[in-house]
C-alpha cells in the first residue's frame, strides 16, 4: 500500500473510483422525515481512500506550521478558547471572521 500511495502522490492522479461515495440520509431528531431539510446526509467513502487521506494529511502536517493565532482546523484549539483569548486582549485590536455554514450541505 505504501508503494501505491507513493505512486499516487508522485504522478498526482487520485483514482476516480476512490472519489465516489455512498450517501445515506439520516433523519434529524424531532423533524418531519418527509422533508428533505430534515435529513442529514452522511457520505460513506472507500476505506482505502480514507486511509490515503490520513497518510497524506500526516505528511502535509510535517511541512505546515500553523500560526499561533490560528484556532480553526487545529486539534486542541476550539472557538471557545479563541474567544477567551480575544476577551483577555483588552486594549488591542482584534479582527474576527465568522462563517454561517448551517445549511452548507443542503
Amino acid at each position: 500500500m505504501t508503494r501505491l500511495f507513493n505512486v499516487i502522490l508522485r504522478i498526482g492522479h487520485f483514482p476516480r473510483s476512490w472519489k465516489m461515495g455512498r450517501v445515506n440520509a439520516i433523519p434529524k431528531v424531532g423533524k418531519d422525515p418527509q422533508l428533505a431539510t430534515s435529513q442529514r446526509p452522511i457520505t460513506l467513502l472507500y476505506h482505502i481512500a480514507k486511509m490515503f487521506e490520513l497518510i497524506a494529511l500526516r505528511r502535509l502536517h510535517r511541512h505546515l506550521t500553523p500560526r499561533r493565532e490560528q484556532f480553526g482546523f487545529r486539534s486542541g484549539h476550539s472557538t471557545t478558547l479563541h474567544l477567551a483569548r480575544v476577551l483577555h486582549n483588552r486594549g488591542r485590536r482584534t479582527v474576527g471572521v465568522f462563517l454561517d455554514i448551517e445549511k452548507v450541505f443542503d
